[in-house]
């Protein structure tokens, strides 16, 4: 794979590139191949400790200096009881292999305690990673529910399954 070392440091106006620099261009810096995975079942989970979804996806990435651009949608659903917490919140990771690489931010409901409360929407997650391998690397999206009754993953407004994405894109270095 070409890698950008013959570039000038800065280009000036009236600068010219050589065959040489246009060829090191094109090979640094572009997406390679892409890995996309849906899933539309619904999958609910009622405890404090990050548990793995069906959602996962395997990109073998061509050289280990390369990344991995990945990025998730997910329909979401969270409810918090109608007495105790007066909150609710879940979160979602992603990870590599099993192991953590990333983790949400908490998405919360406050409101009365004695009222129950459904918050649904849609969870957005871009993380560059660098496995540095060339082996086969699995990715997989996990959730929790933090504080409250339960989490739905894959559940639209009306209570349907729907559907949740994880795209991996291999960058070149």
């Amino acid at each position: 794979m070409a890698t950008p070392t013959s570039l000038p440091a800065t280009f000036v106006a009236g600068n010219v590139l050589t065959a040489a620099q246009m060829n090191d261009l094109r090979g640094a810096f572009r997406i390679l191949q892409v890995v996309t995975a849906t899933y539309s079942t619904a999958e609910t989970v009622s405890t404090n400790t990050f548990a793995a979804t069906s959602l996962s996806a395997s990109i073998t990435p061509s050289d280990s200096a390369n990344k991995i651009l990945i990025y998730v949608d997910i329909p979401f659903q969270s409810q918090r009881p109608t007495s105790g917490n007066n909150s609710g919140n879940g979160q979602y990771e992603i990870t590599r292999g099993g192991s953590q690489i990333l983790q949400s931010n908490s998405l919360v409901i406050n409101g009365a305690a004695t009222t129950n409360v459904t918050l649904t929407t849609h969870v957005s997650l871009v993380y560059l990673d660098s496995p540095a391998t060339t082996s086969a690397t699995t990715y997989g999206i996990g959730h929790r529910q933090q504080v409250g009754t339960l989490t739905t993953f894959c559940l639209d407004n009306f209570g349907n399954p729907t559907t949740g994405t994880l795209v991996l894109m291999e960058v070149s270095a």
